[in-house]
């Protein structure tokens, strides 16, 4: 690693430790991302832990840090059904079939969610209304949502998917706020807990 003078480190230091959870995305440069992620990984900066592994890839620079002692943790559910099917987790385990690659940018997003919950923001999910939020992905000219809803500080639940062209059906929200009701009802009942990896 390179030398980083006492001055940008003790800058770093600050910066990183007002912030409760930042995404550093456009504020700055790759070599200072690298700085901060050297120093964060050897323990120099004091009580900031990283949420996410550190990258750069060819249309963002990004690096997720949280401030505190550990990572927070949002579990993740799917909605099920009164017949017992869980249309999220089909959706998950068709496109994994179909298209590999695109289901792996939609497994990203979810372990994505897991580890910010309610701190998830654009251009990984994004809010849509009362209560009902999209995860996004793309892949060419393809955009993958899958909405979702909070059930408390600590539980999201995967409520249905869609692939789009364009922006999401108003039927496919009221299909998702149908869901958060009965689910808010019943929340055993419509309980589908599944593994990503196996879908």
């Amino acid at each position: 690693m390179r030398g980083i003078g006492p001055n940008r480190k003790q800058n770093m230091a600050e910066f990183l430790g007002f912030f409760g959870v930042i995404s550093t995305r456009s504020r700055w440069s790759v070599s200072q991302l690298r700085d901060a992620h050297a120093l964060v990984a050897t323990g120099e900066i004091q009580g900031v832990v990283m949420l996410k592994e550190f990258e750069v890839d060819v249309y963002r620079k990004s690096a997720i840090f949280c401030h505190g002692n550990r990572m927070p943790h949002t579990r993740l559910l799917f909605f099920r059904n009164a017949d017992g099917s869980a249309s999220a987790w089909e959706w998950l385990k068709d496109l994994r079939t179909r298209n590999h690659k695109a289901y792996a940018k939609c497994a990203v997003r979810i372990r994505r969610l897991a580890e910010m919950g309610h701190e998830l923001r654009r251009p990984e999910a994004d809010f849509l209304r009362d209560g009902i939020y999209e995860l996004r992905a793309r892949l060419g000219t393809v955009n993958y949502r899958m909405l979702y809803f909070f059930h408390g500080r600590d539980v999201a639940v995967l409520a249905n998917a869609i692939t789009k062209e364009n922006e999401i059906p108003t039927v496919e929200i009221n299909r998702a706020l149908e869901r958060k009701r009965l689910f808010v009802a019943d929340p055993a009942a419509h309980t589908f807990i599944g593994n990503i990896e196996d879908a």
